[in-house]
């Protein structure tokens, strides 16, 4: 029997690989991919290690990982901190959460494009030259997709990380 979450983060995951599949993206994407990218997701609960990843053959989401802690009543706003070299983007970058499903969203949209970029990436005309890299163009152009087509109209507005004084 799955979990809540489990279902939750079935339904993102199918969610962004049918939304990669239009035929605008050119990335190759059938619904058989679909389904063995929900079929190779795990989700972990393993504290004290961030374990959160997505490569050719898995996307794993650690429900343990510090940036999905919310509180039980999800009123509090939390920023998720993304990688330094694009975490002030007002696109791909870190963004307030108010829920784990927020927090999810993120999380799942960054773990299903580094699963797109090493599966489809090296034989995509508009990818091949620019997947290697982890966090690297081809990564960004695929998340930007999810991140502005999917996720980021959930979140509300973009408000840049507050300072800490």
């Amino acid at each position: 029997m799955k979990t809540k979450e489990e279902k939750l983060i079935e339904r993102m995951v199918r969610k962004c690989m049918n939304h990669l599949k239009k035929k605008d993206y050119e990335l190759g994407i059938k619904q058989r991919h679909v389904e063995e990218a929900i079929q190779c997701t795990r989700v972990v609960d393993k504290k004290g290690c961030a374990a959160t990843y997505g490569g050719k053959k898995v996307i794993q989401i650690n429900l343990s990982c510090n940036w999905l802690r919310h509180s039980g009543h999800d009123a509090e706003e939390k920023w998720l901190e993304e990688y330094p070299a694009y975490n002030k983007c007002p696109v791909i970058g870190g963004r307030y959460t108010k829920s784990l499903e927020e927090a999810l969203w993120i999380t799942v949209s960054h773990e299903v494009s580094h699963h797109v970029q090493r599966k489809f990436g090296p034989t995509c005309s508009w990818l091949k030259n620019t997947c290697r890299k982890p966090h690297g163009q081809g990564f960004k152009d695929i998340y930007s997709i999810l991140r502005s087509q999917i996720v980021n109209p959930k979140l509300g507005a973009y408000k840049p990380k507050e300072k800490v004084s």
